[in-house]
């Protein structure tokens, strides 16, 4: 669904008055989700760098790898 949404306006259209951010398994797809129906919203077209751009901005994407598993490795040698 993704996707979609990040190729053609429609696929937005057809799934905003249907699907919600929670309704996504992985917490990531859903900020991504987020992201999307923002930019949309604003009345830009949500492809992948816009999206991600939002993303960026709102740091949101780092927040949720930040506190994903894994991600308390220790920092690479001379740091």
């Amino acid at each position: 669904m993704l996707r979609a949404m990040l190729r053609t306006l429609n696929a937005v259209a057809d799934v905003v008055d249907v699907l919600l951010g929670d309704d996504f398994y992985r917490p990531a797809h859903e900020l991504i989700y987020n992201a999307v129906l923002a930019v949309y919203a604003r009345g830009e077209t949500p492809d992948p760098v816009t999206v991600a751009c939002s993303l960026m901005a709102n740091r949101a994407l780092q927040a949720r790898k930040d506190s994903s598993p894994g991600s308390h490795r220790a920092p690479p040698p001379g740091r």
